[in-house]
């Protein structure tokens, strides 16, 4: 995971939404909304995942990203720690 650290200094008044969801043993897919001008952080936080889709939520003015790896869970509970301590991207799971 990288851009943490980096990127910390961005404010913004809402943090970026997003769902994570779990669809093989090992595979996890990412979809986060933001604004536009976010899309380039949100992207570096994310670096090192499959950019599998995006497009425009013209409701909200919003970027939809969805990315997608192959990772261990204990990896995956790490990254979203991070985000979690960071205050980056408010996620939840898809249940």
């Amino acid at each position: 995971m990288h851009g943490f650290e980096k990127r910390r200094a961005f404010v913004v008044s809402k943090l970026p939404e997003g769902t994570y969801w779990k669809t093989d043993e090992e595979e996890y897919n990412v979809q986060i909304h933001c604004t536009k001008g976010l899309v380039c952080t949100i992207s570096e936080i994310f670096s090192d995942w499959t950019k599998v889709a995006d497009g425009v939520d013209p409701t909200k003015n919003e970027k939809i990203l969805i990315f997608k790896k192959n990772t261990k869970e204990k990896d995956f509970n790490k990254m979203l720690n991070k985000i979690s301590t960071h205050q980056t991207i408010n996620l939840k799971e898809v249940k």
